[in-house]
C-alpha cells in the first residue's frame, strides 16, 4: 500500500481532533468500508485526513477524489466541509477567518497572491470584520496559551486581543491567572500585576507577581514542565493511534496501562510545577513551613488557607 498523501495547507485551518474518536472512525471503516473519498487538491488531502489514517490502519486502500476548481474555490470547500461538522462559536470562527486571512503571507506555498480578504474571511466565517480584527492580533503576536484560551473558553476575543501585544511570559501569567479564578479577565491580571510593580516583560510567577532574582531559573524553568505535559499529550495520541492500527487488538491491556501512565505523569507534571513565589518567605519569615526555605510553592499549597494570598 502507499504510504499516506501529506495534508494540505487549506485543510490545516481547522484542527485535525474533532470529531469521533479515531478507534471509533476505525472500527466503522473496518465494518463498512470507506463510504466518503478522501478529497485531494494539488496532490495533497483537502478533506479526509482522519479517514486516511484510520484505512491505512486497517489495511484498506484509501478511495481518493481529485478537487477540481480554484484555489478560492478549495478554500470554500473546506469552510463549507467543516462548519456542517462542527458547532463553533464565534470566537472560534473568527480564528479561523483569521487563519484564512494570513494565507496572504505566505503560509500557503501553491498560493500566489491573496487568498481571501480579511472582510471575506469574515463573510465566510460569518462574523463580524472587527472580530477577524481582534483574531488576527491573536493569531499574529499572542502565545500559544493565549491562542488555546480562546477557543476553550478561559479568555473572550476581545481579551486576549488586549494582552496579545505583551511580552509571552506576561500573557501566560494573565491566562494562568484566569483558569486559577484569581482574575476575570486576563486583562484584569495583567492591570493588577502592573500596578503591584511587576516590570513589564519580566519574570512573573503564575500569579502575576515579580520573581526575585534568585529564583529566576526556577519560575523560568516553568516552560520545561508545560513541555513535558505536552510531550505527554502527544505520546497520548500516538499511542490511541497505535491502538487503531492493525496491531491495536493484542496490544489493548498493554496500551491501556500505557495511556493511564502518561496521564499520571501529565497529572504529576501539572500539580509539581512551581506555580508562586512564597509569600511568607518575600515577607521575611524565617523557616517557612510552607515552602520548605525553597522559595516557591506549586499550586495544591498555594491554594491552602493561610498560605497563598492571604497569608498573613
Amino acid at each position: 500500500m502507499k504510504p499516506s498523501i501529506p495534508a494540505h495547507p487549506l485543510s490545516e485551518l481547522f484542527p485535525l481532533h474533532d470529531g469521533p474518536p479515531l478507534w471509533e472512525l476505525r472500527k466503522d471503516i473496518e465494518e463498512h468500508g470507506l463510504i466518503e473519498p478522501i478529497v485531494t487538491y494539488q496532490g495533497k488531502v483537502l478533506d479526509g485526513r482522519r479517514r486516511q489514517v484510520s484505512c491505512i490502519a486497517v489495511g484498506i486502500k484509501p478511495k481518493y477524489k481529485p478537487f477540481k476548481g480554484t484555489e478560492a474555490e478549495a478554500l470554500a470547500f473546506v469552510v463549507s466541509k467543516n462548519l456542517k461538522r462542527r458547532h463553533l462559536g464565534e470566537a472560534e470562527r473568527a480564528m479561523v477567518a483569521a487563519k484564512i486571512a494570513n494565507l496572504s503571507r505566505g503560509s500557503n506555498q501553491h498560493t500566489s497572491g491573496e487568498v481571501c480578504s480579511q472582510a471575506d474571511a469574515a463573510a465566510m466565517m460569518n462574523v463580524s470584520t472587527s472580530a477577524v480584527e481582534r483574531a488576527k492580533i491573536v493569531q499574529d503576536h499572542g502565545s500559544d496559551e493565549l491562542k488555546e484560551a480562546v477557543p476553550d473558553g478561559t479568555v473572550t476575543l476581545t481579551d486576549a486581543a488586549t494582552v496579545a501585544r505583551q511580552p509571552e511570559p506576561t500573557q501566560r501569567t494573565a491566562v494562568d491567572a484566569v483558569r486559577n479564578g484569581q482574575a476575570k479577565t486576563a486583562a484584569q491580571a495583567l492591570t493588577e500585576a502592573q500596578l503591584s510593580g511587576a516590570p513589564s516583560g519580566g519574570i512573573q510567577d503564575a500569579e502575576g507577581m515579580p520573581v526575585p532574582e534568585k529564583l529566576t531559573q526556577v519560575f523560568i524553568g516553568r516552560q520545561d514542565f508545560r513541555q513535558a505535559e505536552t510531550l505527554c499529550r502527544q505520546a497520548t495520541a500516538i499511542v490511541d493511534a497505535i491502538l487503531a492500527g492493525p496491531h491495536g487488538a493484542e496490544l489493548q491491556k498493554d496500551g491501556r496501562e500505557v495511556l493511564n501512565h502518561l496521564s499520571e505523569a501529565k497529572k504529576l507534571l501539572h500539580w509539581n510545577t512551581p506555580h508562586a513565589v512564597c509569600p511568607a518567605c518575600q515577607a521575611g519569615r524565617k523557616n517557612c513551613d510552607a515552602c520548605k526555605g525553597r522559595g516557591w510553592l506549586v499550586k495544591a499549597v498555594y491554594n491552602q488557607p493561610g498560605v497563598g494570598r492571604d497569608a498573613k
